[in-house]
């Protein structure tokens, strides 16, 4: 999706790809803001084809076929939708235009549901008005766990057991916390590498970041974890181990 700024920091308008792969799409006499120049592009027609960007030519010389829906730019900016990394849904459906509305146009959602399944597949489908959705399943955690609602794995089993589960559910990866015991990490990891499904979230304190680095976990998703790793072992304050998990950043 592409976003259109009538200026920086004022009204602004959302369009995405046409109907079809061969609609036409030209934004007449836009500023383009580039994502591998400093600067935006001054005056430029940009021609759409489907979901692809067909061209980006000096609007003095661009030619815009008869057939192309044209959309006037003159003193606004384009740019790409923004994508937004790490969210956790809470609300209702009619939120998600508040995502659009300040120009995203793609989220990715760290504490899944079957609902947030059913709002994926209506904004794909169109019948639901919201940004691109990814999403991993409930957060996979130990015994407690951090949050209410999260998917408690104890034993290596059970381990197995949540990893098909949420595959087949078809969550697009699962993210673990905090508190899963070593064993039990290592069964997730290994088991998502045989399956081909991600793994996404904390470092889990028994683990920690040395041990988790070499085991394939995709993402790391704070910072807090890497500072910590920086620490020699010998100088980390025991209090750190049992500091309340709460206090861990979502």
């Amino acid at each position: 999706m592409f976003f259109l700024l009538a200026s920086v920091g004022s009204g602004s308008n959302l369009y995405g790809a046409p109907d079809s792969k061969d609609q036409l799409l030209a934004f007449i006499n836009v500023n383009v803001v580039s994502m591998i120049s400093e600067r935006a592009m001054a005056d430029q027609t940009v021609l759409i084809r489907g979901d692809r960007i067909e061209s980006i030519q000096p609007s003095t010389t661009a030619e815009v076929p008869d057939n192309a829906t044209r959309i006037p730019g003159r003193d606004k900016y384009l740019m790409p939708g923004l994508a937004d990394m790490h969210v956790n849904f809470i609300g209702e459906e009619d939120h998600l235009a508040l995502f659009i509305a300040n120009g995203v146009t793609t989220v990715r959602n760290m504490f899944g549901s079957p609902k947030e399944l059913d709002w994926r597949k209506r904004v794909k489908d169109g019948s639901l008005f919201g940004p691109t959705i990814y999403t991993t399943g409930p957060i996979t955690d130990g015994d407690p766990p951090y949050r209410p609602g999260s998917a408690v794995v104890t034993t290596q089993k059970e381990a197995e057991e949540e990893v098909a589960t949420q595959k087949e559910a078809g969550y697009d990866g699962m993210k673990v916390l905090d508190n899963l015991q070593p064993e039990v990490y290592q069964t997730i990891l290994s088991t998502v590498t045989k399956l081909g499904f991600p793994v996404y979230g904390h470092v889990p304190v028994r683990v920690g970041m040395e041990r988790a680095l070499g085991m394939g976990q995709e993402s790391f998703e704070h910072m807090n974890d890497f500072l910590y790793a920086l620490i020699p072992s010998d100088a980390r304050p025991a209090s750190a181990f049992l500091k309340p998990l709460q206090t861990r950043p979502r």
